[in-house]
């Protein structure tokens, strides 16, 4: 243009751009896409040596050391690891102290992935000791002593009381080793009298004991424990036992007890069993009772006799005790002495005669409201023989409450004592229940009450 100068730079232009064809675009190297490539081909070889370096790289150990001495497991290792096992060695054992037991546990830290709980690591060591004691004890029994007994149990069939029954245990060592008789309990009234103290190998002993039957009656069952320094077998355990029957047995037992209603009879029999030599004979049957009547029967001569108690049901009504002696042949038992107690009941009666409301604390009924009811007493009262029973209850206790349910047969109640919280006072409890009835011939029944309260 007129009036401006154009630079050269300006007046200077560039060759076109030649065009490359569509082949020649396509089919171009590009160095930046192959870098890239070769990079990460590099890095992924990389990272596959490591990974095999790695596992060709063994996993660190750690090596836990527990050692016990001869009487008791320890419960602490040398890597501060606590472990309670509750285990304990015999005394008797023999193993040398310290012994150590090494567990080898693979894995890091406790508590990491691999790692040993202390679970494992106590039952491992557990393992290892009861191996480590089983293998001592087998070799001290191969060495030492070996108990043999044939009998353990001795039974006598019948012994009469105050007889001395004897009995010995034989004891055989079939060991090597010298066997220790070291200590002998029994139950009373059980004594020994022969017990050695050593018995070499080889040999056998006798072990003695006595049983003095003076007090005692009925089954007898009597244990014995040995203790010995066998390994295997270092307690035993042996029996002793029978009867104890009286020089002359009384059968069932040395009492009757006969209940009838007024007019009725009844009957009760006790057996006399002669356990002496010599033959018993029974001279006389001596009582001084109204309303019993005896009876003896031979049933083996001088050996058992029956005797029957027959309550007649007459004479004064209630309960009467007094005892039946019977004269005998024998040196040991002159006298034979039965307690015989008899109740003859009124067409109108209380069971039980008498009622004991028991003892109290004051301070027991006041925190538990609940306790005299739970230590209410039942009375009953009959009318033999009756289907319209009535009865009308009092009582001259302020603080007891009484309650009558009447009994679907119509021949009796049953009454329910109880004390009243309120109005109980510490002292004794004494006072009477009288119960009227309809009952012409027993109009009126007085059983008597006791009982105790106590402060504390």
């Amino acid at each position: 243009m007129p009036g401006r100068s154009a630079s050269p730079a300006a007046t200077r232009r560039s060759p076109p751009a030649r065009p490359i064809p569509p082949r020649a675009r396509s089919s171009a190297p590009r160095r930046t896409s192959c870098w890239s490539v070769r990079k990460a081909r590099a890095s992924s070889r990389t990272t596959r040596r490591s990974s095999r370096r790695s596992a060709l790289t063994p996993t660190p150990r750690r090596v836990v050391t527990h050692v016990w001495e001869s009487s008791t497991l320890p419960t602490r290792t040398s890597s501060g690891i606590t472990i309670t096992s509750g285990y304990a060695l015999p005394s008797s054992a023999s193993i040398p102290s310290p012994t150590r037991v090494r567990v080898r546990t693979a894995g890091g830290p406790l508590g990491s992935p691999g790692s040993p709980s202390s679970l494992c690591i106590m039952l491992t060591v557990f393992r290892a000791l009861v191996l480590a004691l089983l293998a001592v004890r087998t070799a001290g029994a191969a060495d030492g002593p070996r108990a043999v007994l044939p009998e353990t149990a001795f039974h006598f069939e019948r012994a009469s009381s105050g007889a001395l029954v004897e009995h010995e245990f034989t004891i055989r060592n079939e060991g090597p080793g010298t066997l220790e008789v070291r200590k002998v309990g029994m139950t009373p009234p059980l004594m020994v009298t022969r017990m050695p103290a050593r018995i070499p190998p080889g040999t056998e002993a006798k072990l003695r004991f006595k049983l003095d039957t003076t007090g005692l009656q009925g089954l007898y069952e009597g244990t014995i424990l040995v203790s010995l320094n066998d390994l295997a077998l270092p307690e035993v355990s042996l029996t002793f036992e029978g009867e104890v029957v009286a020089p002359i047995e009384l059968s069932p037992m040395a009492a009757v007890f006969i209940a009838a209603q007024r007019g009725e009879r009844k009957r009760a029999a006790i057996e006399i069993i002669n356990h002496e030599a010599e033959p018993l004979r029974i001279d006389k049957v001596e009582h001084g009772s109204q309303r019993l009547t005896t009876k003896l029967e031979t049933l083996d001569e001088g050996r058992r006799y029956r005797l029957s108690v027959t309550l007649e049901g007459q004479g004064p009504g209630g309960k009467e005790s007094e005892t039946i002696l019977l004269h005998t042949s024998s040196r040991s038992r002159p006298v034979l002495r039965i307690a015989a107690t008899t109740y003859v009941r009124e067409r109108v009666y209380t069971f039980p005669d008498a009622v004991d409301l028991g003892a109290l604390r004051l301070s027991d009924i006041q925190r538990s409201p609940d306790l005299l009811r739970q230590a209410a007493q039942i009375l009953m009262v009959y009318q033999s023989g009756g289907t319209d029973f009535r009865v009308n209850v009092r009582s001259d206790l302020p603080a007891l409450d009484v309650q009558a349910e009447r009994g679907p047969r119509g021949d009796r109640y049953e009454l329910t004592l109880a004390l009243i919280q309120d109005k109980v006072r510490i002292g004794p409890i004494k006072g009477s229940l009288v119960i009227e009835t309809n009952d012409p011939e027993f109009p009126l029944i007085s059983v008597p009450l006791s009982g105790l309260i106590v402060e504390n």
